[in-house]
């Protein structure tokens, strides 16, 4: 509900789930913050909600973590490995792509030291991904100014994500608060759905062997003895 893990409208040009995690936001959420377990079960359900989609389905997920430079400093190598576990290895979807974009100001983008340590951040995570992963992984630095940002959606648009469906914070126009509501609310009616008819499917099938079982002792009172 907090809106640090979604999946994004439609799919991208390629046919693929986008699936974003507001990693600046789970940092800074105090009830998210010391609650992992809690953003892991998250992440295993949204992965579970794509494969609804039957284009994801065929055509794989791709990934958006929006980080800042507070959230790369406090870097949870340990966690990274449980994420890494769930998205890659729980739940049957190709992850196509991953573009991890951390928010950074115009001194902090110039800043030597903090490149340097994005850097190694960046390689620990390529080599966490292993051979695979890390061909799929793209690392942007992303600053605040209105040019830089444009520059975020050209790229992404170049990838097959269109302006409309990137949150305000990397350039978009998607509302993102409004959008998950709206998401989160179609999921629920989608489960309840599912759960009525699920048992309407159990009611059907138990009268069904009540009606058999019946029928077979008429029948086997009706034969003389």
């Amino acid at each position: 509900e907090e809106g640090v893990l979604h999946l994004l409208p439609g799919t991208d040009q390629s046919g693929r789930g986008v699936l974003v995690l507001r990693a600046d936001k789970m940092m800074r959420l105090e009830g998210i913050k010391n609650n992992r377990i809690g953003v892991l079960r998250a992440a295993w359900y949204m992965l579970h909600a794509a494969q609804h989609d039957e284009k994801t389905w065929l055509n794989g997920l791709v990934i958006v973590i929006v980080n800042d430079t507070e959230t790369v400093n406090g870097f949870d190598y340990h966690f990274f490995l449980r994420v890494k576990t769930v998205m890659y290895d729980c739940v049957p979807l190709k992850t196509k792509a991953i573009h991890d974009c951390v928010l950074v100001g115009g001194e902090t983008r110039r800043s030597y030291a903090t490149k340097r340590w994005l850097s190694v951040i960046f390689s620990v995570i390529k080599l966490v991904l292993g051979r695979g992963g890390r061909q799929r992984y793209w690392p942007h630095l992303v600053g605040s100014g209105k040019h830089e940002l444009e520059q975020v959606v050209v790229n992404f648009e170049a990838c097959g994500i269109s302006r409309e469906h990137l949150p305000t914070v990397l350039g978009g126009t998607l509302d993102e608060e409004t959008y998950v509501a709206q998401f989160l609310h179609g999921r629920r009616d989608i489960e309840e759905q599912a759960e009525h008819d699920s048992a309407a499917a159990a009611a059907a099938a138990a009268a069904g062997a009540t009606a058999a079982a019946a029928a077979g002792a008429a029948e086997t009172m009706s034969k003389p003895p």
